[in-house]
């Protein structure tokens, strides 16, 4: 039967809305027949009369909820707001009966108990002053909750210091639960301003490493002051504090193969500023280039092939001298030097002939 579902299924109010249909079905057909149906539908009837209502069970539960937290606060030592919490529930309670809320009703018992136990001693009355101090205390202490929920985090502490002034002027048996709200906002405050700090430096370092990503092709030098400054604040201390040591060593793996890519970028330029260059030297010391100059053209010559020779190693200072290309290049330079002491020497030798036919 569809009623009976329906109540197995604590959809109690379907049930009854069911129940009350199949009666009415029921109405004008003859007694015998209908008999046993009908007495099927008062006994689900009967259940139903007997079960709390929804909402008395959404009240029950949300009163469980609202003690499961208590208990939690209790385990904190958070007093804050624990008695109005104990008061609402006991008042929500005795609106309900009792045969539903025996097990809510036992743990507001022990838990005013423990309240009791570790609660500070009871307050003499406040005077007029002082109710105006807590309450604005109080006041406080709910606006920094509700800025540490919206995460405007850098606003708590100067709301925290206004609360502390006001409960200062309190009695020292008052301050307790209000000093112990104070900690615990701070507490959660610290952790989340944390959290946002450790945003902040990852936003940071991943900027500044896409920058340096993006500088490879356009500015080396850039790249390269980028990727150095990344790796100094990695060393900073706030920045040690905030990333673990595996990020710290993701962080320092990207910065790496980014030098990488800017060494092999260094290397590809210099070594394009070298070629024509390079076969210019070669060139020029090619066969005997003294050969029929005066000593002031011979100097020349010598000039010449010098600057050449220090304009292509200045543009390989930033290549690493043990580089394979930087290598060859260095040995083309070094027989090109071979070949000018030579030529040199034989040119040298030419005047020294000369000067001796003359003689």
């Amino acid at each position: 039967m569809q009623a009976r579902m329906e109540l197995e299924q604590e959809r109690t109010d379907e049930a009854a809305s069911t129940v009350a249909r199949g009666l009415g079905f029921l109405d004008g057909l003859p007694a015998d027949e209908t008999a046993s149906v009908r007495a099927e539908l008062e006994a689900i009837r009967a259940e139903i009369a007997r079960l709390p209502r929804p909402e008395d069970v959404r009240a029950v539960r949300a009163a469980g909820g609202t003690l499961k937290l208590v208990r939690t606060q209790l385990a904190d030592r958070q007093l804050y707001g624990v008695e109005e919490s104990l008061r609402a529930v006991a008042a929500s309670l005795a609106e309900l009966p009792p045969a539903i809320t025996v097990e809510q009703t036992a743990e507001l018992a022990a838990l005013r108990a423990e309240l009791a136990r570790i609660a500070p001693p009871p307050v003499s009355a406040l005077t007029e002053d002082e109710r105006v101090a807590e309450s604005r205390a109080k006041t406080r202490l709910l606006q920094a909750r509700a800025l540490l929920e919206s995460r405007q985090n850098d606003r708590i502490a100067g709301v925290l210091d206004e609360a502390t002034g006001f409960i200062a002027q309190l009695p020292a048996a008052a301050r307790p639960p209000l000093d112990a709200e104070i900690a615990a906002i701070r507490t959660e405050a610290g952790g989340a301003m944390s959290a946002e700090a450790l945003e902040r430096l990852t936003d940071e370092l991943d900027r500044r490493l896409r920058d340096a990503d993006e500088s490879v092709a356009t500015d080396l030098h850039r790249a390269r002051e980028t990727i150095e400054r990344v790796e100094r604040r990695l060393g900073e201390d706030d920045a040690r504090a905030a990333l673990a040591p595996a990020a710290v060593e993701v962080y320092r793996t990207r910065c790496t193969a980014l030098r990488t890519r800017v060494a092999a970028a260094i290397k590809a330029a210099a070594l394009a500023r070298v070629a024509p260059v390079a076969a210019e030297l070669e060139a020029l010391g090619a066969g005997d280039p003294f050969a029929g100059k005066t000593q002031p053209e011979a100097y020349a010559v010598t000039s010449e092939i010098e600057t050449l020779k220090n304009r292509i190693r200045e543009a390989l200072d930033a290549v690493p001298a043990d580089d394979p290309d930087a290598m060859a290049i260095e040995a083309r330079i070094r027989a090109v030097d071979h070949r000018i002491e030579e030529a040199s020497a034989a040119w040298g030798k030419a005047q020294l002939d000369g000067m001796v036919v003359k003689t």
